[in-house]
């Protein structure tokens, strides 16, 4: 039979990787796990996760996720690449260092938490980007919808900005 619960895992676990599971939730997580892997949950309709102490989370190729409602403000890195039907993130976590998405149908990403250092998101329906978090060095934006770009600082290191709709005019560092 296919695993489809994360109930009953050992509360001190730390890394899981539920790649290709069947899992319908994230529901069972123990308190104290800080690596989340679930790549190809085929089964996954949302993220949703309370824990506070995971740090990283990597969903990628799950193609049935519509949404982001919550997050662990533990959060550093997420990844949700190739998730196809992903339209909506409510919100970042305040501590989110490095966020990466592709694949999906993203319009408008919430508000950028200051602590960003990395944003890679690439073949998305991404149409607006109000603002980029000073701390931000890595900015990467591929075959997007996007028209213009917030106002850019001087810590950036990393721009790729390639396939999209810019008026290059419009582009300030």
């Amino acid at each position: 039979n296919p695993i489809t619960s994360l109930e009953g895992l050992p509360s001190k676990l730390k890394y899981l990787n539920c790649s290709t599971t069947h899992i319908t939730t994230f529901n069972g997580l123990p308190e104290g796990l800080e690596y989340l892997k679930s790549d190809s949950c085929h089964s996954l309709k949302a993220i949703d996760i309370s824990s506070n102490y995971i740090t990283n989370i990597i969903s990628s190729y799950c193609d049935n996720i519509k949404e982001i409602t919550r997050l662990p403000s533990s959060l550093r890195n997420l990844d949700v690449s190739w998730c196809l039907s992903l339209r909506n993130v409510q919100y970042f976590p305040s501590n989110l260092r490095s966020f990466k998405c592709g694949e999906c149908v993203i319009r408008e990403l919430p508000l950028l938490p200051d602590t960003l250092t990395k944003l890679h998101v690439y073949i998305t329906h991404l149409e607006k980007l109000d603002y980029i978090p000073k701390a931000l060095v890595y900015l990467s934006l591929e075959v997007c919808f996007l028209t213009k770009l917030p106002e850019l600082h001087e810590g950036l290191r990393y721009i790729v900005v390639r396939t999209n709709y810019l008026d290059t005019a419009n582009i300030v560092i």
